[in-house]
């Protein structure tokens, strides 16, 4: 469990990060969503020390880090990057096997974590002898992604890990990475300036400007009740496809159960284009009835 509390970072006069408090689970993905210069890269590099805060505290099950020299924090939490930052002339196993090696573990059980990661990430094992350079920018990635778990950390940070990838790819790896926590039941905090990104990874997101959280909660809980007018408008320009990533089947079907007769209807019609995957359907009828699904939705 991450607990971020108060923390703020001052540059000279300027206040970059500004009374930042959040709570991260075993098994959650929290997301720093904003602008650039709202304060959220700050704020992850501040858990692991490499930024260093102005005020308040960061703990990790329940201890606070400032017990803890840098670099051993460091080795405890997992790091991915948007640039991967591989070693260039290691080879893949090399890379995976960094921070194994620097706690000191035996050879045949940094190989054997090696190759099960490798098979984690859909990795051929044949892969372990390869350079960087000969890999694509996903498969670099997915390396990446591999030796953050090397020491199998209880917590992973995530700078804007798929910004540079080719759309298909970044939604192939977006999808990897929520199964991929769903098995391994890491607290994740990650970074991201893109919503849909955030919407998909995400249990939780915290949407940043100026240095301050506006508003921390599910998806829903933002696109249905934003809490002021900078998280209207900052969904506003996607707000019907991020509505239908967060509605669900069972979702409306729980709306119909409360048998509210001006609303069923309408429920009942989507349900029923949903269950048939016609995307141009379930986008005209969503649209059509869209009013009366937010209020039914605003009653849970």
């Amino acid at each position: 469990m991450i607990e971020v509390q108060h923390l703020s970072k001052f540059y000279n006069d300027q206040k970059v990060v500004d009374d930042v408090s959040f709570t991260v689970a075993q098994g959650e993905v929290l997301v720093l969503l904003g602008t650039s210069g709202s304060g959220k890269t700050t704020t992850l590099k501040m858990i692991n020390q490499l930024v260093e805060k102005s005020s308040g505290s960061v703990l990790i099950h329940g201890k606070n880090t400032e017990t803890y020299k840098a670099h051993e924090l460091r080795r405890k939490i997992g790091y991915v990057i948007q640039s991967i930052g591989l070693f260039p002339h290691y080879t893949i196993h090399e890379n995976i096997a960094t921070v194994p090696e620097l706690l000191n573990w035996p050879k045949h059980k940094i190989n054997s974590r090696v190759k099960e990661l490798l098979m984690l990430t859909g990795l051929p094992e044949n892969m372990a002898t390869k350079k960087p350079h000969e890999l694509s920018g996903g498969q670099q990635q997915r390396v990446g992604i591999a030796r953050a778990l090397a020491a199998d950390p209880d917590v992973i940070l995530l700078d804007e890990p798929f910004g540079a990838l080719d759309p298909i790819t970044r939604s192939e790896l977006q999808h990897e990475f929520k199964t991929l926590n769903s098995d391994l039941q890491k607290a994740m905090v990650l970074v991201t300036h893109d919503v849909l990104e955030a919407v998909i990874l995400g249990d939780k997101i915290a949407l940043m400007d100026q240095g301050k959280i506006q508003q921390i909660g599910t998806p829903s809980d933002l696109i249905f009740e934003p809490a002021n007018d900078f998280v209207k408008k900052f969904l506003a320009q996607n707000r019907i496809q991020l509505e239908l990533h967060v509605i669900r089947l069972n979702d409306l079907q729980k709306f119909t159960s409360l048998r509210l007769s001006t609303k069923e209807d309408a429920l009942c019609t989507l349900a029923e284009y949903l269950s048939k995957n016609d995307d141009d359907e379930i986008l005209k009828t969503y649209f059509n009835y869209r009013d009366k699904i937010i209020s039914a939705y605003g009653k849970h």
